[in-house]
């Protein structure tokens, strides 16, 4: 179970009749945000999701399309981010929080966005608590041919 704890897990994308598509996975950090082992790069056809170095708190998803490249997107239409952290202690005001921030938001260029982690008094970028699972849903537009 602890081998699959280190892995990101995608459900199958849904996808509705306005050309929307919900994606959603999870993975679980070590230590400083870093990914588990086997994170950063994962074996999917849906998404990855990657630390950025040199970047305090900050994630990076690439959509992917056939072949593994990354796939561009007319359009990222919703996301949620939540944390599941230790089983009691409180969370320290040091470490990170999502409020909302999507930074790079490159899914039309590049596929890929990033998210950003806060600290929860001062706002400004943190690192998430050690073993912490960061879960994710995003929703993207697959054509721009539907409204």
């Amino acid at each position: 179970m602890s081998q699959l704890l280190n892995h990101l897990f995608c459900s199958g994308p849904r996808s509705n009749r306005s050309g929307e598509v919900t994606y959603s996975g999870s993975v679980i950090t070590t230590t400083s945000g870093t990914l588990g082992t086997g994170s950063a790069n994962v074996d999917t056809p849906m998404f990855t999701l990657a630390k950025v170095s040199a970047k305090t708190g900050r994630y990076r998803v690439t959509i992917l399309g056939d072949g593994g490249s990354a796939a561009l997107v007319p359009k990222l239409t919703g996301i949620s981010v939540w944390l599941i952290g230790d089983t009691d202690a409180a969370i320290a005001t040091a470490k990170g929080i999502w409020n909302g921030t999507i930074r790079n938001n490159l899914v039309a260029s590049a596929g890929t966005f990033e998210f950003q982690f806060v600290r929860t008094d001062t706002g400004a970028d943190a690192e998430v608590s050690d073993a912490a699972v960061i879960c994710i849903r995003f929703t993207i537009k697959r054509s721009s041919a539907t409204p």
